[in-house]
């Protein structure tokens, strides 16, 4: 019996939100490109910087712009036999485009936490997402 430790790629991701006066506690989440599952912006980390590359992938993915903010935590996800472990940064939406360039591929929803929680269906995602929810009235 071989027991083969197999590589984890490392990414990094976006847990995009909004807090609006009238409706609250907001955060955006996209489809994947293929299965139609609601997950949040993530993608590879490019030249070692991984904050830029969440909000790199928050524009692509999503079509936002906006301040990333701290680590909120870290998931893991099996791809075609690859594994994946992406560490979530906060990233506080200050503008949503018309037009962004996956636009075609996905599509987006800016929903309560409560809503994010039913659609989600990783569990470590959903942690995060309670979280921000807890800490609502202390973010910027």
């Amino acid at each position: 019996m071989v027991n083969k430790k197999r590589k984890v790629n490392t990414q990094s991701g976006a847990l995009p939100f909004h807090i609006s006066k009238t409706e609250g506690l907001r955060v955006m989440l996209i489809t994947t490109r293929k299965m139609n599952r609601w997950i949040i912006p993530k993608g590879n980390i490019e030249k070692n910087a991984p904050k830029q590359s969440a909000v790199n992938e928050a524009y692509e993915e999503a079509g936002i712009k906006g301040k990333i903010q701290e680590k909120t935590g870290s998931f893991k996800y099996d791809k075609s036999g690859e594994i994946y472990e992406v560490q979530v940064y906060l990233f506080k939406i200050t503008k949503i485009l018309r037009k962004w360039p996956e636009a075609r591929y996905r599509l987006r929803r800016l929903v309560s936490v409560e809503q994010a929680l039913s659609l989600i269906s990783d569990e470590a995602v959903g942690k995060m997402l309670k979280k921000l929810l807890k800490r609502s009235a202390d973010i910027e």
